[in-house]
């Protein structure tokens, strides 16, 4: 902030502060496992150990890009539907995302039990393992829904800047009061994709996971075009204007998106008959348009269809 970069100021302090963690955490590493006698030779490099960790990689660099490109996918849908419900979904999904994270870490660790017992031979506590994560993670989705459905409200207004439109705090509402009573369903996935991975069967965690997404992705897209966006309608409303300099009246026409911004007005171009006595002629070179998820939209009035 005080340097004014903006946003570029975030990108170099992310891409500085990652870039010094994986720096100390690669030399950290290598004094660990320096510190291990084993009595053998240190290795520099292990062809089929490589091989093995791409066989385990792989799969979740391909999970974590398609999660991007899908984010990136349902975001533009959601740029579509206007500025409050862009912002309202910006509020929502942070506070969404602090919930997730804490029940995905959770289950990151299970996946690394069920590796470890794997490793150990020790194949009779993956079943208990799987048992008492699922019930931890349940009742961590239990506590997160306690807390953000009764005070959504409060919650959300930590994240909306003062003087935001009225309607973000009703869009993030919306949003979490929709996806929270699902945490059950979401944390009991993330344990059992855990188990998956910690086991090395990465083939049924990739089915898993890509039908997940997959669904997900389709679904946003289906229901945005079904359902409209937000509010799901536009409104279409004609009505005598007054022009606020002239004081002439002209036969108009609004467009109102879902978010409640208004669209450039649509006068008509040249009353009819009887209607020259009431209304004015408009300016024959200003036709406005309206861009919609739909394409571009306009209106006629009366004979000018």
């Amino acid at each position: 902030a005080g340097l004014h970069w903006g946003v570029a100021g975030v990108a170099w302090a992310t891409f500085i502060a990652q870039g010094a963690s994986g720096v100390l955490a690669f030399v950290l590493l290598l004094r660990r496992v320096r510190s291990f006698d084993t009595g053998h030779h240190f290795v520099l490099f292990a062809p089929e150990m490589l091989r093995r960790l791409t066989n385990y990689a792989v799969p979740s660099i391909a999970q974590q890009s398609f999660v991007s490109v899908g984010n990136v996918v349902i975001q533009y849908y959601i740029n579509l539907c206007g500025a409050t419900v862009i912002a309202g979904f910006s509020a929502a999904n942070r506070v969404n995302q602090f919930a997730l994270t804490c029940c995905m870490s959770f289950a990151s660790g299970l996946s690394s039990y069920v590796a470890q017992n794997i490793g150990a031979r020790k194949l009779d506590r993956i079943g208990p393992g799987l048992k008492w994560g699922a019930v931890y993670s349940l009742g961590l989705s239990v506590v997160f829904m306690a807390i953000y459905l009764p005070f959504a409200n409060k919650i959300i207004s930590l994240f909306v800047p003062a003087g935001s439109a009225s309607g973000v705090i009703d869009v993030a509402r919306g949003y979490l009061f929709t996806v929270v009573p699902f945490y059950l369903v979401v944390c009991t996935k993330f344990v059992c994709d855990s188990v998956l991975r910690g086991a090395g069967a990465m083939r049924p965690f990739m089915v898993t996971t890509f039908s997940d997404l997959i669904i997900r992705v389709v679904l946003s897209i289906a229901l945005f075009y079904v359902v409209g966006n937000e509010h799901g309608i536009w409104l279409s409303i004609g009505i005598s204007e007054r022009d606020g300099v002239t004081g002439t009246l002209y036969n108009s026409n609004l467009i109102i998106r879902p978010d409640g911004t208004l669209e450039p007005v649509h006068r008509k171009l040249r009353p009819t008959g009887s209607e020259r006595v009431i209304w004015g002629d408009a300016d024959r070179g200003f036709f406005p348009t309206a861009g919609t998820p739909w394409g571009t939209m306009a209106s006629l009035i009366c004979w000018e269809s």
